[in-house]
């Protein structure tokens, strides 16, 4: 039986993962030069739409 992983992680812990990060604004996903608001966002994509997801980082000054 083959297991599907993402990065040594389950595949449905890491959409598990995904969702919640989305849900605490972790990351955005752009779609063309609109930001989703919603997971569940029904979208029309066209060979030339671009997607880009974006995921925030805490960043400490500290050395």
């Amino acid at each position: 039986m083959l297991e599907e992983t993402v990065d040594g992680e389950d595949a449905g812990r890491a959409y598990e993962r995904a969702v919640e990060a989305f849900g605490r604004n972790g990351f955005l996903v752009l779609v063309g030069d609109r930001q989703i608001e919603e997971l569940d966002e029904e979208l029309e994509l066209g060979s030339a739409t671009e997607v880009t997801c974006e995921r925030y980082m805490l960043l400490s000054d500290r050395a």
